[in-house]
């Protein structure tokens, strides 16, 4: 199997669609990775910054995000070693005013039973929300 680590740009024009050259080669090429035919490595980095310019520079809403980036994610061919912590983190932002990195914190402290350690207690206060 082809193996390609993928950048934000890559995303964001295949979900976007506002640079159509751009979008054609990068739905093919997601196109391939649904089908697992490409293994297409997401680094969490790649995922924030995705996170970050669909909701600061494109104005997409939460709920849109997570929805688009879960089907993304739910990809055969999109490997990524803590899928299941960003699958849950998507969950958790399209439901909270919370910024991306703390829903991977809350994600990951619950699903390894882990402990916040923080002085955000916005972070704090929704942890403790979903533990109770």
């Amino acid at each position: 199997m082809d193996k390609k680590i993928i950048d934000t740009n890559l995303i964001i024009r295949y979900l976007v669609n506002d640079q159509p050259a751009h979008y054609k080669i990068a739905r093919d090429f997601f196109d391939q990775v649904r089908l697992g035919k490409i293994k297409a490595i997401l680094e969490q980095a790649v995922f924030t910054e995705t996170v970050f310019v669909l909701s600061k520079v494109y104005e997409v809403p939460k709920e849109k995000i997570s929805e688009a980036l879960t089907g993304l994610l739910e990809y055969k061919g999109v490997y990524n070693h803590e899928k299941e912590v960003l699958l849950e983190a998507l969950s958790i932002y399209a439901q909270a005013n919370l910024h991306i990195v703390d829903c991977i914190i809350i994600a990951k402290a619950q699903l390894q039973t882990i402990e916040i350690q923080s002085f955000d207690q916005e972070l704090l206060k929704y942890d403790l929300k979903i533990r109770l």
